[in-house]
């Protein structure tokens, strides 16, 4: 079921970013934030960058967390909470991997409610009754995530057995930071499956979006970015605008794909990358190339796109009638010239996948979804196909 949802969170982008944060923190009412981050970017350098940011500006970091490992755990979630209710902090800051976004973002909606424990959470956020209203601010690092603008979050146990789903508005981010600076220690075989996993959304997005959803423009930004920006990032890993503006393509298709509900393809990356503890990001790129050919879809939709992949000149010689075909070429012309240059893991294989474990893996996407928001893609024998079409 699709929904309307007021996608408002401001983007902070460009040169010196990281320096206008202090700014749009005031801007909030805001003077001690809390800053939550993953070891990796303390290893990395990237906390001191941001606190670097702050010299001069008047406002200090109040509080540091640097304890968020690669899962996002309700261990973790609560001690944030913990932390955020016992200081004098005002606001959030998160800084890392996918993992921190989810946290942060948990603890928000919880500390609004005045709730401690995950597993005894009563979803209270739907009320617009508030214990603390909790600013969020989003430093995006390595090449992002996706869900910096979502509202939907998964946390889990400490084991991973069990996960939490999240999917409340008041999981909103205020402002999402794109500095380049963020994405200096980024490889090429990265910025390929995170590019990648940019035009998955992008397009998948835009094809099942429909009149009540404020997606298309977010897919279309997204992939006029990737045309021009991502074979110059792989090949000159040196270009700080190029990986600024494919950081940019992450965040802006996550912004509309994750106001659509329930999509196969985001529920198929999940419950892999659960079973096997790979990446989300990666495994979505590998199936969504498989996926386009397989899946049904209004090939108008489709031909939309070809603008935002070809110049007017371009577009003019291949004319409407063609469109959704062309489109269909330039994506995997795209995934053919990225494997020419960078050896990226382009298979289930790659990662390991069992394939006596699809029957399973069909099943648990099937039941993860209520019956009642189950597509056709949502069939046995079409999971198995694109499994093993991705194998």
């Amino acid at each position: 079921m699709s929904k309307i949802v007021d996608n408002s969170v401001k983007f902070i982008v460009g040169e010196r970013a990281l320096e206008n944060l202090p700014y749009e923190i005031r801007l909030a009412g805001c003077s001690k934030p809390m800053l939550v981050c993953d070891d990796m970017s303390y290893r990395l350098g990237l906390k001191k960058s941001v606190l670097k940011a702050f010299n001069g500006s008047g406002m200090d970091i109040e509080f540091i967390d640097q304890k968020v490992g690669d899962v996002a755990t309700c261990d973790d979630v609560e001690r944030i909470i913990k932390e955020y209710n016992s200081s004098s902090c005002d606001c959030m800051i998160l800084l890392g991997k996918k993992s921190v976004v989810s946290v942060g973002k948990a603890s928000k909606i919880m500390i609004k409610d005045g709730s401690f424990v995950v597993a005894q959470y009563d979803g209270k956020a739907l009320s617009d009754l508030s214990v603390k209203e909790v600013p969020l601010f989003i430093i995006t690092a390595y090449f992002g995530c996706g869900i910096e603008c979502s509202n939907k979050v998964r946390i889990y146990s400490k084991d991973q057995k069990t996960i939490y789903e999240f999917d409340s508005i008041y999981a909103q981010t205020d402002a999402v930071v794109i500095d380049e600076r963020m994405t200096d220690i980024m490889p090429p075989k990265s910025i390929a499956s995170y590019g990648l996993f940019a035009l998955a959304m992008a397009v998948d997005g835009y094809i099942k979006s429909d009149e009540r959803i404020y997606t298309k423009p977010y897919s279309m930004t997204s992939i006029e970015i990737l045309s021009k920006n991502l074979m110059k990032g792989i090949l000159h890993n040196a270009d700080k605008n190029a990986r600024k503006e494919l950081l940019t393509a992450v965040v802006v298709a996550g912004c509309g794909y994750f106001l659509i509900e329930k999509q196969l393809l985001a529920v198929v990356s999940d419950v892999i990358s659960d079973r096997y503890k790979v990446n989300h990001a990666n495994i979505m790129a590998i199936l969504f190339r498989h996926y386009i050919k397989m899946t049904k879809f209004n090939k108008d939709m489709l031909g939309e796109l070809l603008p935002s992949f070809v110049s007017v000149e371009e577009y003019a010689q291949i004319g409407d009638e063609h469109a959704a075909e062309a489109v269909l070429h330039k994506i995997n012309s795209l995934y053919e010239q990225v494997g020419e240059y960078v050896d990226y893991n382009k298979s289930l294989k790659d990662f390991h996948i069992d394939k006596s474990d699809f029957p399973t893996i069909a099943e648990e996407v099937i039941a993860s979804v209520d019956a009642k928001d189950r597509t056709d893609e949502y069939s046995y024998s079409f999971i198995i196909n694109l499994l093993e079409e991705a194998y």
